[in-house]
């Protein structure tokens, strides 16, 4: 994907969901997620469409795999977030003042 490794881990840390995030379906998900630190808090919000949609993929800086019995993601929870850039991680941190 992207040119980057297929195998797992990307660099990844736990960060809180931006906004609730209700699944359907006893199966794993991809969430593809746009990181945004606020108030020197690093959130990931969920990109909205179609979980398969190139144009969700492009946008994205990350993602998150739900598990198969989770049906809500509530905000603020804490989600183990794939960056697909390690140099995203700092640029982010680097935004705080």
């Amino acid at each position: 994907m992207l040119g980057l490794p297929k195998e797992l881990p990307y660099f990844s840390m736990d960060v809180k969901i931006g906004e609730e995030i209700r699944l359907k379906g006893n199966i794993k998900r991809f969430i593809f997620v746009k990181p945004a630190t606020i108030d020197g808090e690093l959130f990931a919000f969920p990109l909205h469409g179609e979980f398969n949609l190139l144009s969700s993929i492009v946008r994205a800086d990350g993602f998150a795999i739900t598990r198969e019995d989770e049906t809500l993601i509530k905000k603020g929870q804490k989600v183990r977030t794939f960056l697909f850039k390690e140099t995203l991680h700092s640029s982010l941190f680097s935004e705080e003042s």
